[in-house]
């Protein structure tokens, strides 16, 4: 069962739960808080790198066919392949 659309100017119903970790969602007013979770190769500039071609608000969230599906998963993958690599030369200055 699907709710109403929420009008403009309406509380959200998340409202209590985003103020509650508001703490959190600080770190990411901007692009420098990436860097606190290692999370900086998901920015380019001050724009997010997305794994499927997009502008930022258009475009599929998920690949549609098979190519589009090559790409995301060796973008995921290189992403994840290089997260992994800062993590590990941060915690062994951690262990120095």
């Amino acid at each position: 069962m699907c709710s109403p659309p929420r009008r403009a100017g309406a509380p959200s119903p998340l409202e209590a739960v985003l103020g509650r970790y508001r703490d959190f969602f600080d770190l990411f007013t901007d692009f420098s808080g990436y860097e606190v979770f290692l999370l900086q190769d998901l920015v380019e500039g001050d724009k997010i790198r997305f794994f499927m071609p997009s502008d930022g608000s258009t475009g599929p969230a998920s690949p549609l066919d098979v190519a589009s599906y090559e790409v995301y998963m060796n973008q995921s993958m290189a992403f994840v392949l290089t997260r992994n690599e800062r993590i590990s030369r941060w915690a062994s200055l951690l262990l120095a």
